[in-house]
């Protein structure tokens, strides 16, 4: 997998398209891949925090959606091995 993800290749540089809601337009910028991909995992992140603050507030259940349960779920061999 290191051919696709090599240092070289995470540093190279990529347009990305991004959007300003509250100024209603596009702004296209130069990203690494490497910082591209940091973009995309803390993103996630927020709107997931978001999810689960909406949740609390509404007393509502949280699921266990994080990677461990997934990997246990997907994988029962790997427990306790």
């Amino acid at each position: 997998m290191h051919r696709f993800l090599s240092p070289a290749k995470m540093a190279r540089s990529a347009t990305a398209l991004s959007t300003h809601a509250e100024r209603g337009h596009y702004l296209q910028k130069m990203q690494s891949r490497e910082e591209a991909i940091l973009h995309l995992v803390n993103h996630g992140t927020y709107h997931r925090g978001a999810i689960g603050h909406a949740l609390d507030r509404a007393d509502g259940n949280r699921p266990a959606d994080t990677y461990t349960v997934f990997i246990h779920g997907a994988e029962p061999e790997r427990r306790n091995a």
